[in-house]
């Protein structure tokens, strides 16, 4: 039996989403997304994203609050499994199609702002890292605003490098780490 509660300390629990979560993951991103003074460090997905992911493309975490009385949702963070899509941040480093079957996108992560300051973007990015298949993925890429420094600084500090910045759909340049 899987153990659903993955990684834990004195104050959060990070475990494995399930469709019964997807829901939860949209309504989060959402939440976070709409109180961003600038919307533009972040795109979501939709409802259709979260549950493709969880059941076909990849997988979710999300990070609960132990000291609630309900293990208060804090943060989510979305992985995506791309293979050979035109989306694949491979292709914009030139990766073979044999490499990109092995990349894995860090793709969407919040956390809600009561929460923020605890290091959770880094704490779901372990987790996840630790859950995927290094047999068979070899590339975690993500993206991030320049100016959204706790994202950047989370990647940078985790031991991922800039590998190309590039003008994306929302005006901005990303670097690919």
């Amino acid at each position: 039996m899987e153990e659903k509660y993955n990684y834990y300390n004195d104050d959060f629990v990070i475990c494995r989403a399930s469709m019964d979560d997807a829901g939860l993951i949209y309504d989060m991103m959402m939440e976070v997304y709409s109180g961003l003074e600038d919307k533009s460090v972040l795109v979501c997905g939709d409802i259709d994203y979260v549950r493709r992911n969880i059941e076909d493309t990849g997988f979710a975490l999300i990070a609960y609050h132990k000291e609630s009385m309900t293990m208060e949702p804090a943060g989510i963070f979305v992985f995506e499994y791309p293979g050979e899509s035109e989306d694949n941040l491979g292709n914009d480093i030139g990766l073979t199609k044999e490499e990109l079957l092995k990349v894995v996108h860090m793709d969407t992560v919040v956390v809600r702002s009561k929460f923020r300051g605890h290091h959770l973007q880094k704490r779901m990015l372990e987790e996840g890292e630790r859950q995927i298949d290094n047999n068979r993925y070899r590339y975690l890429m993500a993206t991030a605003a320049p100016y959204n420094k706790p994202s950047l600084n989370t990647f940078w500090g985790s031991g991922y490098r800039i590998m190309k910045v590039k003008k994306s759909m929302a005006g901005w340049q990303e670097p690919y780490c």
